[in-house]
């Protein structure tokens, strides 16, 4: 599917389907994933910006070209939320840490 497709779209589609879709896209340069990707992390602001210990939410590209949404933690570092899923609206969720303090 090499068209533009909408959000609604994008969260319809099967997880597999979205992995396909995606692994033709280059990260590192505008097209309509950015705008999907945006999409996505307002919609994960919405629902998960006041779980507790969640400082900061962003999105963009990790390493090897991943399309991220970003979540900033206020917890010691390496210590992860069960409440934030590892994929949300069909792009990785990675968490990252406010501090290097340790537990």
């Amino acid at each position: 599917m090499a068209e533009e497709i909408t959000f609604e779209k994008w969260e319809s589609l099967s997880e597999e389907e979205q992995r396909k879709i995606e692994a033709t896209w280059n990260p590192y340069t505008d097209g309509y994933w950015q705008n999907l990707l945006t999409q996505a992390t307002e919609k994960f602001k919405r629902e998960f910006s006041k779980v507790s210990q969640v400082v900061g939410v962003t999105c963009g590209t990790y390493h090897g070209g991943t399309l991220i949404i970003g979540v900033t933690l206020n917890l010691p570092l390496g210590e992860r939320l069960k409440e934030i899923p590892s994929r949300f609206a069909g792009f990785h969720v990675q968490q990252f840490w406010s501090s290097k303090r340790v537990p």
